[in-house]
């Protein structure tokens, strides 16, 4: 497991602690589907997300050196495939960089931070 903890600056402004329990709440309902990032729960002192956890982001395995073809293509397609299921479900991501995604040992891809994402009718 992870802990994604809100900072204590960030507690201090209702704005973070607001965005944070709304990313907390959306990814408790649809965490886990589709390469998206599972909440296994919510710690409300501090403001705390209990979140799966990934080896690691696909910023730090391009910091080895440029991916093989096969495996971009097979990361490329599991991020979109999270997006898509977002957008099938009106939830924007608006934060979607190669810090966002994480790589299980597997090679299983999962779409993570969803602290800005908005969400339509």
């Amino acid at each position: 497991m992870a802990l994604k903890i809100l900072t204590e600056a960030g507690r201090d402004r209702e704005d973070f602690v607001l965005r944070f329990q709304a990313e907390a709440g959306l990814l408790r309902r649809i965490g886990g589907r589709r390469h998206l990032i599972r909440c296994d729960s919510v710690i409300a002192v501090p403001p705390t997300q209990v979140l799966e956890l990934y080896e690691e982001s696909v910023a730090d395995r391009l910091e080895q050196g440029p991916l093989p073809l096969r495996v971009a293509i097979q990361i490329a397609r599991q991020g979109a495939d999270a997006l898509g299921w977002l957008h099938e479900h009106g939830v924007l991501h608006r934060d979607v960089k190669s810090s966002n995604l994480l790589i299980a040992m597997d090679g299983t891809v999962a779409l993570a931070d969803l602290g800005v994402a908005a969400q339509g009718s």
